[in-house]
C-alpha cells in the first residue's frame, strides 16, 4: 500500500538526506553569535524575518535595473489606462467590475494545491476542494461580496510564518540558513486564484 504513496516516499528521501526537520530548532544564534531559546529565539526569528522582508537583495536590484518604475513608465501606464477607458465609451470598463462566475470559481478550484499546508485559519485546501456545490455557491457569493466591497478581509491579511531550512545550509542554529515561508488562509488563496482565472 505504501509503495504507491509518492508523498511519503519523498518525505523519507528528504529525511534520509537530512533535509527535513520536524520542527524549528529550539536554539538559534543571535547577531552576536550567542545561542537563544524560548522568547529570545522568537525575537531572533522576528528580527531575521523583518530583514528578509525589507532588505534589497541582488535579484531585486537586477529586476529594478532591467525594468525601472520611473516617471516615463508611470506616464505610459496612465496613458494606456486612459485609452482603455475611452475605447469603452467612458463606461469605466464594466467587464472589470462584473461578478465572478461559477466557471471562474471552478477554474480556481482546479488550480488550488490539494496538499498545501493550512494557514492561520486551520482550514486545509483539501477540505475546500471536497465541498459540495451548495457550499461552492456560498463561497462565490462571499467572493462577489468582497469584490464589491473593495476591502480585503482583515483575517486574510494574517499569515503563519515558518522557517524552512535552505538546501545545503550548514549551521542549523544560524537564522540566515532559513528562508521564511508564509502560510495564508485557504480562502484568500482561492480568492486570488479567482482573480487570475
Amino acid at each position: 500500500e505504501d509503495r504507491h504513496d509518492f508523498k511519503l516516499f519523498w518525505q523519507l528521501v528528504k529525511r534520509r538526506r537530512g533535509l527535513a526537520t520536524a520542527q524549528t530548532p529550539t536554539a538559534i544564534r543571535d547577531q552576536h553569535g550567542e545561542l537563544r531559546t524560548g522568547y529570545g529565539a522568537a525575537q531572533v526569528w522576528q528580527q531575521q524575518y523583518e530583514r528578509a522582508g525589507t532588505v534589497d537583495d541582488d535579484a531585486e536590484e537586477g529586476i529594478r535595473a532591467s525594468a525601472p518604475f520611473d516617471e516615463a513608465f508611470r506616464c505610459t501606464v496612465e496613458q494606456e489606462l486612459k485609452d482603455l477607458t475611452l475605447s469603452a465609451g467612458g463606461n469605466r470598463l464594466p467587464w472589470l467590475n462584473a461578478d465572478f462566475s461559477t466557471e471562474e470559481l471552478a477554474t480556481a478550484f482546479d488550480m488550488l494545491k490539494r496538499h498545501a499546508a493550512a494557514g492561520p485559519d486551520d482550514l486545509p485546501a483539501s477540505l475546500l476542494i471536497l465541498m459540495g456545490q451548495e457550499t461552492r455557491q456560498g463561497i462565490l457569493l462571499l467572493f462577489n461580496s468582497i469584490w464589491h466591497s473593495k476591502a480585503w478581509p482583515e483575517e486574510w491579511r494574517e499569515g503563519t510564518v515558518s522557517p524552512l531550512l535552505k538546501h545545503g545550509a550548514g549551521d542549523r542554529t544560524d537564522p540566515s540558513a532559513y528562508r521564511p515561508i508564509t502560510l495564508t488562509c485557504a480562502l484568500s488563496k482561492l480568492f486570488e486564484l479567482v482573480l487570475h482565472a
